[in-house]
């Protein structure tokens, strides 16, 4: 029979191929696209709306098939028109969320601007240049999530408890990072068997939040494990379907 040795292709989207001919029939097969080597392109179509209550950002899709999540990050700036002078990774979305709703802030004028811009990343956590920003005037932290204010720095690690508890199907959880840290968040049932990882990566120092999607999960009691180095925390959390 014929040897056939094996031949990288490159396609326009910069996809590597290994092709090789089948001794059996002499044709070319493809057998396996490695992956795409560029990281993702710049998340466009950013639209700045708000819930009523709070920023609600969104953006387009990227046409991308491998991508991971998009990364949300806030800046607060003066009324004066000054951009922010720096910039916290607050969020990520799953890969078919093109919104973020901030709980964190409550809209209206008077106190400074609220400024965000996204990332995409995909599967091998490679990532877009930072989209357009987009931003709005709001009055304050909303009173129900945030003590603290945002653009001061926290000074211990805290899990909060979820806003909303009870909740169905979905529920905020925050977290305070003093300095920048790997972070591990998964949630647990009674039993400690894990079922759900939330966060699994590094994170700046700042004032962080999730979105919890409890819409696979049986109604019950969960717990929440926030996990940096040495410090641990952990919540209940109550599904009621």
């Amino acid at each position: 029979g014929m040897s056939a040795y094996p031949v990288v292709a490159l396609d326009l989207q910069k996809n590597v191929y290994v092709v090789w001919a089948d001794a059996r029939t002499g044709n070319n097969e493809v057998f396996y696209n490695l992956h795409d080597l560029a990281a993702p392109v710049k998340p466009v179509g950013m639209v700045m709306t708000n819930n009523g209550q709070n920023p609600v950002v969104n953006w387009s899709f990227n046409s991308e098939k491998d991508i991971y999540q998009y990364q949300i990050h806030r800046g607060l700036s003066g009324l004066n028109g000054q951009p922010p002078t720096s910039y916290n990774l607050i969020s990520t979305t799953k890969r078919n969320q093109n919104q973020y709703t901030d709980y964190s802030l409550q809209i209206g004028g008077g106190w400074k601007r609220a400024v965000y811009k996204i990332k995409a990343m995909d599967n091998a956590q490679r990532l877009s240049v930072f989209s357009d920003t987009v931003g709005i005037d709001v009055s304050g932290f909303a009173k129900r999530s945030f003590t603290e204010e945002i653009n001061e720095m926290p000074t211990q690690y805290s899990l909060h408890q979820n806003y909303p508890n009870p909740f169905n199907p979905s529920t905020t959880i925050r977290f305070d990072l003093p300095e920048a840290s790997r972070v591990s968040l998964k949630v647990f049932d009674l039993l400690g068997n894990e079922v759900m990882v939330l966060v699994e990566e590094p994170r700046s120092a700042g004032a962080h939040q999730v979105e919890l999607d409890g819409a696979k999960l049986q109604s019950g009691v969960y717990l929440c494990r926030l996990q940096t180095g040495s410090f641990s925390q952990t919540i209940k959390i109550t599904l009621l379907k």
